[in-house]
């Protein structure tokens, strides 16, 4: 999986976890992120810049990808944006594939 394609995924991913907080929450949210990684300093504000610091974090190189990620929704900020928190699993990254959750690629959902 080339870079380019990991970002787009990344975008079609934030956009599946909204809908599935929403489906959770019983909420409509809005179409913004904050993102965070648990126990980190990072703090990335807007789609894009989330997105970005996904795929620096996630994506080593075509054939290394971490297998398992966790993207959990943790409410809405002041700013009125979805508030993320991602987490890295302690494995070893490998080609993209089937995840943990069953679907294409390493996000597993929460909320």
């Amino acid at each position: 999986m080339t870079k380019d394609d990991f970002h787009i995924l990344v975008r079609k991913t934030l956009f599946e976890l909204k809908e599935y907080a929403e489906s959770h929450r019983k909420q409509k949210l809005p179409n913004d992120f904050e993102f965070y990684w648990s126990g980190k300093n990072t703090y990335a504000v807007g789609i894009e810049n989330v997105i970005t610091e996904i795929v620096d974090k996630v994506y080593i190189s075509p054939t290394e990808i971490y297998p398992c990620v966790d993207l959990i929704v943790f409410g809405i900020t002041s700013e009125k944006r979805i508030l993320v928190r991602g987490s890295i699993a302690g494995y070893k990254p490998k080609p993209f594939d089937i995840g943990w959750s069953g679907r294409l690629g390493p996000f597993i959902y929460g909320c």
